[in-house]
């Protein structure tokens, strides 16, 4: 079965990128830093591969110029970034993002019961991946690919393309 057949729409990236993320989240959750660097790189490449998905839908706007649009938000631009640039070695001095920060901390979950009171769990280890975005300040990567799929989830309804969120079904 070709791959092809799973992904049909922009929708079906962009239900991907929803997966990536928590993939990405559960990766840094549980200290494996090469399958939470897998799977952001995955993020970033399928978010820049979906401005092709959507230049190519029969709602898009023909004389619309998908990488203009795009270019102009931050996190899409940094996607461009980050995936070209693992495409090609380096980040160029011309892009917006310069660079990915990959740090291990320790952090305690915060738990409210039924009544409402809070309990802190053991101080566990825990890795995050920091983007920086010229002129914008560091984004932690679930902050970062949230903003990536909320944009891209506006960009679909302003151009009638239909996406209905795993989040709201509760399948992921």
């Amino acid at each position: 079965m070709s791959l092809r057949y799973f992904y049909v729409t922009p929708a079906d990236l962009l239900n991907k990128l929803e997966r990536e993320l928590y993939r990405t989240f559960h990766a840094g959750a549980d200290i494996r830093k090469e399958e939470m660097c897998d799977h952001f790189f995955n993020f970033c490449v399928t978010a820049h591969a979906l401005r092709d998905w959507v230049k190519k839908h029969p709602s898009f706007p023909a004389d619309l110029d998908v990488h203009e649009k795009c270019n102009g938000y931050s996190e899409l631009a940094a996607c461009r970034d980050i995936a070209n640039s693992n495409k090609h070695f380096n980040f160029e001095s011309t892009r917006i993002a310069k660079g990915a920060v990959i740090s291990r901390s320790s952090v305690a979950d915060v738990y409210e019961d039924r009544n409402g009171d809070l309990h802190v769990a053991d101080p566990r280890e825990s890795i995050e991946i920091s983007i920086i975005i010229e002129g914008e300040q560091i984004q932690e990567s679930h902050q970062f690919m949230k903003k990536v799929i909320d944009t891209w989830s506006g960009l679909l309804k302003e151009f009638n393309i239909p996406f209905e969120s795993i989040y709201e079904r509760n399948t992921i």
